[in-house]
Formats: C-alpha cells, sequence, structure tokens
C-alpha cells in the first residue's frame, strides 16, 4: 500500500482533522507557558521540540498501525510513552495534561484484543496517583476521569471503525468474485449443463 492511499479517505481525514484541531485548542496553553517562564533559551527550545514531536507521533503513528497491523501498534504505543515520558521530563508536571492525548492515542493504535483497555485503566490510575503525590488533590480525580472516559469512548470508536472497514473489505471481495465469475461465464455454463437432455 502506498503512503498516498494510507491518508485518503474520510476516515483518515476525519481523524487528522480532529486530532489537528484538538491540538490548537490544548497544547497552545502549555506552549505559551513554555515560552513565557524564565528559563534558559536552550531549555526552551528541547521543550517546544518534545511538544511537537509528541504530537506529530500522536497524528501520524495511530493511523499508520491501523494499516500495518498489531506489532506496528504495539511499536507505535511504546513511542508514544517514551516521547511523552521525555516530554513531561524536560516541562514537569504542567505537562501531565497530554496525558489525555496518550490515552486517545492507545485508543486508536491497533493493539492485540483488550490491551487497549488496560493501559488506558492504568494510565488513568497513574494520573491519580501523580496528581496525589504532586499536590493536586482537586485536579486527581477530575484528570483521571477525563483520561478514562475519553480514552474508553475513543477505543469503542476505533472498533467500530475497523468493524466498518472489515465490512466494506468483505463487500468488495463479494463484488470482485461475482465479475470474476461472470467475466468466466459460469452462469452461461450452469444454464447450457442444465439444459443439456
Amino acid at each position: 500500500m502506498t503512503s498516498n492511499a494510507m491518508f485518503r479517505g474520510p476516515g483518515p481525514r476525519g481523524w487528522f482533522i480532529g486530532a489537528g484541531l484538538s491540538i490548537l485548542l490544548w497544547a497552545w496553553p502549555t506552549w505559551n507557558i513554555v515560552w513565557s517562564v524564565d528559563e534558559p533559551l536552550a531549555w526552551k527550545a528541547a521543550a517546544s521540540a518534545s511538544l511537537i514531536v509528541f504530537f506529530a507521533a500522536y497524528v501520524f503513528l495511530p493511523h499508520i498501525s491501523w494499516r500495518l497491523g498489531v506489532r506496528a501498534g504495539i511499536v507505535s504505543v511504546c513511542v508514544l510513552l517514551a516521547l511523552n515520558g521525555l516530554m513531561i521530563l524536560i516541562i514537569g508536571r504542567e505537562a501531565l495534561w497530554t496525558w489525555t492525548f496518550l490515552a486517545c492515542a492507545i485508543a486508536m493504535t491497533s493493539l492485540p484484543q483488550r490491551a487497549d483497555f488496560f493501559l488506558i485503566v492504568a494510565l488513568s490510575l497513574a494520573s491519580f496517583c501523580t496528581q496525589l503525590v504532586t499536590g493536586n488533590g482537586e485536579q486527581a480525580l477530575l484528570q483521571a476521569g477525563i483520561i478514562l472516559s475519553l480514552g474508553l469512548m475513543m477505543s469503542a470508536f476505533a472498533r467500530l471503525i475497523r468493524q466498518t472497514a472489515r465490512l466494506r473489505e468483505a463487500q468488495t471481495e463479494l463484488a470482485d468474485a461475482a465479475v470474476a465469475l461472470n467475466a468466466a461465464g459460469w452462469p452461461g455454463t450452469c444454464t447450457t449443463s442444465w439444459g443439456t437432455p
């Protein structure tokens, strides 16, 4: 499959549009924080780069994994976790809100059955504990709930997309088989044999 084919169609367009809008809405405040604090320019550049790389992975890796299968999905999740961890290490707890995006990316990535569910629940619990430890008790339950609800909602949405794609593939295969049978003269052959005395 060519790279152009991978990114065509209403499904990919919808994902890219939705992901792009959500990034513009939610990442912009963190970007402003990074460039407004009194930190060295090198730190600001590293923090900005970590944001850009993570969100680029968030946009592209799930969709690529849809096309390449479960192994690519596992690699994609590992890359997303590593990039997100690096970003939080550089920026600090101000970047913990990105775990909501991480949960959505995990949900939309091609993974073994139920793996996305356990990862999203684990991420929600990790968020709850981290917020409590860092002194954000008011945010602990709220953020954990958002991560869990959005992650599971996106997981259900991803399963619906995959089931629809499989149904369309099956319909295409049946249509191709019918065309091939007609081209081979199958109906005429049957009629001739049945009509022979």
